[in-house]
């Protein structure tokens, strides 16, 4: 269970966050629940003719039809004192109108981490009622912008459970002294069973077409992490780097298309 400390932090965090939801037009309270939240809409899927080899591609995300809270955004301050006018805030990079979901026992997020004066980011994963931490990191703030990701290790946090949906928060501590002024983002996800057909379909398909069949199901986490390390095994691949931008301009993500990885030993830790 939370101390009372920690459950008036996330309080803050979250009114926090309504309070800039509001401000940005977003038009849905950030607490809304799973089955109150956006209706699910279905993209047109489009295909691609791969030059190199004549297979058809379609890289948009089918989102699952069902209710997903609205898309997270920052609260507090923007960059810790070096946020300038255009600069992209901190921002998950998850779908705003589906529940994402996964298959992983250890799934990985990813976000946009901007410039910052800060030098940690606190990653908190909760139950779904917000009353149980069931783990919680630290993680170095890279040093230039670009594309962070964590994945739950194996080795200390117990594997998510199916069926259940858990609340996370990624936040930017800007002064350790005073947590008011965090930058901070929260999502969701969902571990679902696979059916029969799909594990089947997974097991057969070559390495390279499971980010697509992912994407086509609606499990978002496992389908961003396997185009994410298409990306950065292919760097100069006209065709994934063509599937990658498909993919997160079908979640409204395509800002980001030109980010940077950025590996754990480019983190400055100073």
């Amino acid at each position: 269970m939370l101390s009372n400390q920690s459950r008036c932090t996330y309080r803050h965090l979250q009114k926090s966050l309504i309070r800039l939801s509001i401000a940005l037009g977003v038009g849905m309270g950030i607490s809304a629940s799973i089955s109150g939240g956006v209706a699910a809409r279905t993209p047109q899927m489009r295909s691609q003719d791969s030059s190199a080899n004549g297979v058809l591609v379609a890289e948009a995300f089918n989102p699952p039809e069902r209710g997903a809270p609205p898309r997270t955004t920052e609260g507090g301050t923007r960059g810790c004192g070096t946020y300038t006018p255009g600069q992209k805030p901190l921002t998950a990079l998850t779908p705003g109108n589906a529940m994402p979901l996964t298959l992983k026992e250890h799934p990985t997020w990813y976000w946009y981490v901007p410039p910052s004066d800060s030098r940690t980011l606190e990653f908190t994963l909760l139950d779904e009622k917000d009353e149980e931490i069931i783990y919680q990191t630290n993680l170095p703030v890279p040093a230039e912008g670009g594309i962070v990701s964590h994945s739950l290790p194996a080795d200390v946090a117990a594997p998510l459970e199916k069926g259940q949906t858990y609340h996370w928060y990624l936040a930017m501590i800007c002064n350790p002294e005073d947590r008011t002024g965090d930058m901070v983002v929260d999502g969701w996800i969902e571990r679902i069973a696979p059916d029969r057909a799909l594990v089947t379909q997974l097991e057969n398909a070559p390495k390279g077409d499971r980010a697509e069949i992912y994407a086509r199901q609606g499990i978002w986490h496992d389908a961003l992490h396997a185009f994410a390390q298409l990306r950065q095994t292919n760097p100069d691949s006209p065709l994934i780097v063509s599937q990658w931008q498909e993919f997160l301009n079908s979640v409204e993500l395509g800002e980001f298309t030109s980010e940077p990885f950025i590996e754990a030993t480019e983190i400055s830790q100073e």
